[in-house]
């Protein structure tokens, strides 16, 4: 018999407020966790998603109450989940497998750097009909716990069970895939990913562009055919680079050509007419040399006898003032020495007054902050009154908090004081008969009195006083009345109570009536309500009384009180030590700092004595030599006048008569040099200085420009010559002759290594035309090579084209599977691919846009993206993104209603909008399922869904309806449920007194007139 796989029982250990707790699931489809917010719903499903997919690096999931609230982000939020009492916790499956068998599974989760860390395990041969829960319980005496996964799986196998560990997630999916839970072993990261989506997508409900976006992420592939064709493109962009080089090679041959009879010449005739011009101005100098030396000989003569007689005169004067100038700077060094001497005192009576000022300081500042410290309690040690400020805090602190208990208390009295009262229905009986309700006769009662009445009516709070039974001949019951009631014409009596443990007893109706202590009366509601308003004036005054503590701890600035004076304490005990040990000696202390300063005073006022007179000398010595310094500095003046002419002279006439030589050598030299220039011209020599000497000669600032000029257009032109041949180029000079007419036999051997040897022997005009003549056909294959780059960047659009086409037909196959899927009006989900057909009609004209490939360096990626960039500025994709096909295709859901057409999903309602989430998950999990060899009608899918109190209970019966047609289990959370329709609802209540617990109370509702 063909069975299908489903979880049973879902098992929960060491979460926050649970020690173990178990959840059966519905034997039909629809099983729900309902309570109020912080209950725990949502932690018990999303641990249950983690048993699901046990892999963190796919599923992160979270609550939709840890989404909106912004205290959660950052938080991990499994770790956060796990009970501090255990420090680890479970999630267990109890599964009966396709196979008829049980298989219990899950997970045990821990703590691991500040994140919750997940294994995975299995037992696969517990007893079939043995309680879960003594699978993971160990009981010693009185005591039990659950143990941590080591002990765990001693403590099994000494039962004879074995439980494994699962290593990898695969593992772990397999035994769940062959149990027929899972639609997938989990064995493919993709298949991890596209479930994680599946879970989140259901688990939150709904469908939105967002669940269309990650579809499309993982539904289709990477196509690995572009990166090849992306490498063709780069290839055949080399090929068009490689012929643009041989181009210019032949570009630069023919400006070879023009340089060398153009340029190279000019350069040549040049240097020859600045080296014929230099020649006559050289011949020039020589004579104006010739007469210059003849006058210097004499004007050396004259100055030689006029310093002879000016040295004289000077030694006289200089003798004078020396005399003088020594009577003076001896009585200036006696002076010094004093002033040197008086100068030391002033620096040791310095220090002296420092430090009696610093201990006067020391000792005002410690006194002041004692004084502020100390208080009424000065003539203590500072131990003993940081003691005692401690102690002082300390009470206040107290005091603070057991007025904040009596406070608490008096709160705790009040709220359970309040209470409400009898309902409407009671109101409209007492209008109808004409009387007064019991609520109303009894409002001034105390508590033992109204627990009396309500006691004496066996509870019955409903009721009319003044009335007998002849009025409910003329009440209506139609009218919104209470279902049971007390009618009288005298209130009702007080029954006897009697107290026995928490429970208040009295006698009625043959036996007893009981009532718990903590139970609120609903009479006597005003008499409580005075109480209340006694006891809130009484919590003004504790916290009236409260405040003043803490002023006088803290100050009104928090900066003050008892704190602010233990911080003066402690932030000043170094002065206040000072203080405490020398105040017995403050006059004395005063005294010094006055006697230090009288000290300093006289000895500075003698050093200043001192050095107004050394002042006084020194300008003394300045001002001695001026009546005869005026005499010596004439005799000085000249005689350095005729020295300086002297030295002139004699300076000028050995160079004059050097640079005559010099000048009659580089006349000879110059003479040699062009005769060099000549024979390094060779044949064309002569015929180069006869062509140089009919030039106009030209000023030298225009030759130096018009020569660099030349010299670099031609560098410009040879660019591309060996190191040694730029360097002779870069070495020639306008001011160098021979450098530039050494260029000429190198511009001849550039002719002949340059041009190819079969032409190497034409003339020039001839060189010239077959040049041209190659530059042409370089240019046809040029436009071969680009054309070819078109083609490939054409095959680039094909292939990518041919992918968007291929999986447009794949997605319409898995839309297939959900087209007959029906639930509420819906009859129909699909998932439809929109094309992006701009883009591809840009990628297409992409291949046309040669401008874009002037770099061999520049990536095809890139050369893509900056093609869409400057055609659009919608287009924001880099390269990589643009070379990708999965983004020129877009995903929608759309859905079909009754009679309708196909719409898109987010336009349905909000149980039609988790319906539809649920479809697409159902299909997704068919599909991952059909790819394998267990097939998916074998399979029961559970999907978890937070929050369904979103839906109204149509919409809620409308998801149970699906499920129990398509065969998966749906398992909720919601904080209040009202189910039409057969189910299994357990109700979570957190509790915090004395501990925290998590109550779990299950039901089962099940239909009289279910089919």
């Amino acid at each position: 018999m063909k069975m299908k796989g489903r979880i049973e029982q879902i098992a929960y250990i060491g979460w926050l407020g649970i020690d173990y707790e178990a959840i059966t699931l519905d034997k039909g489809a629809f099983t729900g966790l309902i309570g109020p917010s912080g209950a725990g719903k949502s932690t018990l499903t999303m641990c249950l998603a983690y048993a699901q997919l046990p892999d963190r690096r796919v599923l992160d999931i979270r609550p939709i109450s840890d989404l909106q609230d912004p205290h959660n982000a950052g938080k991990d939020s499994l770790l956060g989940r796990i009970s501090p009492d255990y420090g680890y916790a479970y999630v267990v499956l109890d599964i009966m497998t396709r196979h008829g068998k049980r298989l219990i599974a899950g997970i045990h989760a821990h703590g691991e750097d500040g994140r919750g860390d997940i294994t995975r395990f299995y037992i696969d041969n517990y007893p079939e009909g043995a309680s879960l829960q003594d699978a993971f319980r160990i009981t010693e005496e009185d005591n039990q716990y659950y143990p941590d996964l080591p002990d765990l799986k001693r403590t099994l196998a000494a039962r004879g069970c074995d439980l494994h560990v699962c290593r990898q997630v695969q593992e772990y999916g397999q035994v769940l895939y062959e149990a027929g839970v899972l639609p997938t072993n989990l064995a493919d990261f993709s298949d991890r990913s596209l479930y994680s989506k599946l879970i989140e997508a259901t688990y939150r409900g709904g469908i939105s562009s967002d669940v269309a976006n990650k579809l499309k992420d993982y539904l289709l592939p990477e196509d690995r055919k572009v990166p090849e064709m992306v490498s063709k493109i780069q290839e055949c962009t080399s090929q068009v680079f490689s012929t643009r080089r041989t181009l210019g090679d032949a570009e630069r041959q023919l400006t070879l050509l023009q340089a060398t009879y153009g340029t190279g010449k000019e350069i040549v005739l040049h240097s020859l007419r600045r080296e014929i011009d230099m020649q006559r101005v050289i011949e020039l100098e020589i004579g104006n040399l010739e007469r210059e030396i003849a006058a210097n000989t004499e004007t050396a003569s004259n100055k030689s006898q006029e310093i002879s007689r000016l040295a004289d005169e000077i030694q006289i004067t200089e003798e004078t003032i020396s005399t003088l100038q020594q009577s003076t700077q001896t009585e200036l060094t006696t002076e010094e020495t004093l002033m040197d001497v008086r100068y030391k005192v002033v620096q040791t009576k310095k220090a002296e007054l420092d430090d009696a000022k610093g201990k006067q300081s020391q000792f005002k500042k410690g006194e002041k902050a004692w004084k502020a410290a100390a208080g009424t309690h000065a003539d203590r040690d500072p131990t003993w009154l940081a003691d005692w400020l401690d102690k002082e805090i300390e009470k206040r602190s107290e005091s603070v908090t057991r007025t904040g208990l009596d406070i608490e208390r008096l709160q705790e009295r009040s709220a359970a004081l309040e209470v409400g009262t009898v309902n409407q229905k009671t109101a409209t009986l007492a209008r109808s008969v004409g009387g007064q309700t019991l609520d109303e006769v009894f409002d001034e009662s105390g508590d033992q009195q109204a627990v009396a009445l309500e006691m004496g009516l066996c509870g019955l709070v409903d009721g009319v006083v003044g009335v007998t039974p002849d009025v409910l001949v003329r009440l209506d019951s139609s009218q919104d009345l209470p279902d049971i009631f007390w009618l009288g014409e005298q209130p009702p009596g007080e029954a006897t109570v009697r107290s026995v443990g928490q429970w208040n007893v009295s006698t009625g109706a043959g036996g007893y009536i009981v009532s718990s202590k903590h139970r609120h009366p609903v009479f006597g509601r005003q008499a409580r309500e005075n109480r209340i308003a006694d006891i809130k004036k009484e919590i003004q005054a504790l916290l009236d009384k409260q405040k003043t503590y803490r002023i006088e701890k803290e100050g009104e600035d928090g900066k003050g009180g008892l704190k602010g004076r233990l911080s003066s304490l402690q932030m000043n005990h170094e002065a206040i030590a000072f203080f405490i040990e020398n105040r017995g000696n403050a006059i004395a202390i005063e005294t010094a700092a006055e006697t230090a300063k009288e000290a300093y005073d006289d000895a500075a006022q003698l050093h200043g004595q001192s050095q107004f007179k050394v002042n006084d000398l020194r300008n003394k010595l300045l001002r001695v030599a001026e009546p005869h310094q005026k005499n010596l500095n004439e005799f000085l003046t000249k005689k350095t006048s005729a020295e300086r002419t002297l030295e002139e002279v004699t300076k000028q006439l050995p160079a004059r008569q050097i640079a005559l030589k010099e000048k009659q050598d580089k006349l000879q030299k110059h003479r040699d040099s062009m005769a060099s220039m000549i024979e390094t011209l060779g044949q064309q020599g002569d015929s180069f200085l006869s062509d140089a000497r009919t030039m106009e000669t030209a000023l030298p600032e225009n030759y130096d420009a018009d020569q660099t000029r030349r010299i670099i257009s031609l560098g410009a032109a040879l660019e591309g010559e060996p190191p040694a041949r730029l360097e002779l180029i870069q070495s020639a000079s306008s001011n160098d002759a021979s450098s530039c007419i050494r260029l000429w036999p190198m511009l001849l051997e550039i002719l002949r290594d340059r041009v190819v040897l079969d032409l190497a022997d034409m003339d020039g005009a001839d060189l010239l035309s077959e040049m041209r003549e190659r530059r042409y056909k370089l240019n046809e294959q040029l436009g071969l090579q680009e054309n070819e780059v078109k083609i490939q960047a054409r095959s680039l659009h094909s292939a990518i084209q041919s992918s968007v086409s291929s999986q447009r037909n794949r997605i319409r196959a898995l839309s297939k599977l959900g087209e007959d899927i029906r639930f509420g009006n819906i009859v129909g989900i699909r998932i439809v691919v929109d094309t992006r057909q701009e883009m591809l009609s840009m990628l297409e004209g992409f291949a046309d846009q040669m401008s874009l490939f002037q770099e061999n360096s520049k990536p095809v990626d890139q050369s893509l993206r900056e093609f869409f960039e400057a055609a659009s500025e919608k287009y924001k994709f880099t390269g990589e993104e643009l070379l990708d096909y999965r983004n020129y295709m877009d995903l929608r859901i759309e859905a079909k209603r009754m009679s309708k057409d196909w719409e898109t999903a987010s336009s349905l309602s909000g149980g039609e909008s988790i319906g539809g989430g649920l479809a697409i998950a159902l299909m997704l999990s068919r599909s991952m399922a059909s790819r394998g060899d267990i097939k998916p009608d074998q399979i029961t899918p559970l999907f978890v869904i937070d929050e369904l109190h979103r839906l109204d209970p149509k919409g809620q019966g409308m998801i149970v309806d699906f499920a129990q047609r398509e065969g998966f289990q749906v398992y909720v959370t919601a904080q209040a449920l009202k189910p039409n329709f057969e189910c299994t609802l357990y109700t979570l209540e957190r509790v915090y007194d004395p501990e925290e617990r998590l109550i779990i109370r299950g039901q089962e509702k099940r239909l009289s007139n279910a089919a």
